[in-house]
């Protein structure tokens, strides 16, 4: 990216500038699903005991991922409720999440129950007044047993029913957390973007230099 900035001051051809513009847009296009939704996150804490409730949207066959830190003995309890008619699974990690186990039909990889160390995909109904509808629940307490304080992983998946909101309490404080790269959009497909810019350029510079030459 540095290189096409560079080329693009120097020489003031606007294909470099076009080049660059290209692919900034072909990168940003990685966070393409995670900025589909938008969050507003409250905290509150007492006895410094730090909880977390926040509303979030979410499309149809996507995730969104939190950590936190977890000390010996402690049970991090989770309740999630759908605002509508959306269906949501949670699932705990022990260890980073290299994917979100989601395939591109939107059904699940049987995997993240192999990887995840908890997790409740069997919601209850309750009713909503307010609504006059019963909508989705989910519920998830886990203890801690390890010696020494460690970073856990939480996923939500929503996998009917989508797009749709929830809310989300959480014993604990929440972060967000980002995989590297999200499953549907291929990392071949940057690569052979970047890899075509440069060569782009090396050809336009070629041919420049043959140019003064001749």
């Amino acid at each position: 990216m540095l290189l096409l900035l560079v080329m693009a001051i120097i020489t003031k051809h606007r294909i470099y500038f076009y080049i660059l513009l290209f692919s900034l847009l072909s990168f940003s296009s990685i966070h393409v699903k995670i900025n589909v939704v938008s969050a507003t996150t409250s905290l509150n804490s007492s006895d410094s005991l730090y909880s977390h409730s926040e509303i979030f949207r979410m499309e149809q066959g996507s995730s969104k991922f939190y950590l936190t830190t977890l000390n010996p003995n402690d049970t991090w309890s989770l309740n999630l409720t759908a605002l509508f008619k959306g269906i949501f699974y949670i699932f705990i990690f022990d260890e980073r999440p290299a994917n979100d186990y989601i395939y591109a039909n939107y059904s699940l990889d049987s995997d993240i129950y192999v990887q995840s160390i908890a997790y409740n995909d069997t919601p209850r109904f309750i009713y909503n007044s307010e609504l006059n509808l019963s909508v989705a629940n989910v519920q998830l307490d886990y203890k801690y047993i390890g010696s020494q304080s460690k970073l856990i992983y939480l996923e939500i998946v929503i996998v009917e029913n989508g797009p749709d909101s929830y809310h989300l309490y959480s014993s604990h404080l929440l972060e967000p957390y980002y995989i590297p790269f999200i499953d549907g959009f291929k990392s071949s497909v940057l690569i052979f973007l970047f890899l075509y810019s440069h060569v782009v350029i090396f050809v336009i510079i070629n041919k420049k230099k043959r140019k003064i030459h001749e």
